[in-house]
């Protein structure tokens, strides 16, 4: 059928196909061709339900996110000019040594006040 591929999820014992549903009126034909082929063949029919099409949806999302963030990658030399292009427009100080400054300008503060 076109349009029919078969599933990551198969192995050597089990073929999983996915029928796009334009073709579904034509899995019971399938089905007879191979049950008469086959001598022993377990035929089991699933339609995807709709976690399986949000599953499907967030791979996708996912590949596009990670092709997008190896295209940004960047080399060790642009990593290096733009840290000092950071450091050039807000200062070496970084958020933890803020916090830190404060924390103990208001230690202080609260020791001077109980002593």
């Amino acid at each position: 059928m076109p349009g029919t591929e078969e599933s990551p999820d198969s192995n050597s014992k089990k073929l999983i196909l996915m029928v796009p549903s334009a073709h579904v009126h034509k899995i019971s034909a399938l089905i007879e061709e191979v049950e008469r082929s086959v001598v022993q063949v377990q035929i089991d029919l699933e339609l995807n339900s709709l976690e399986d099409a949000f599953i499907k949806i967030a791979e996708a999302d996912i590949k596009k996110e990670e092709e997008k963030v190896k295209e940004l990658h960047m080399s060790p030399e642009d990593e290096e000019k733009a840290m000092r292009d950071y450091f050039e427009f807000e200062g070496r100080q970084n958020c933890c040594q803020k916090i830190l400054v404060v924390t103990k300008h208001r230690l202080l503060l609260f020791y001077r006040s109980t002593t």
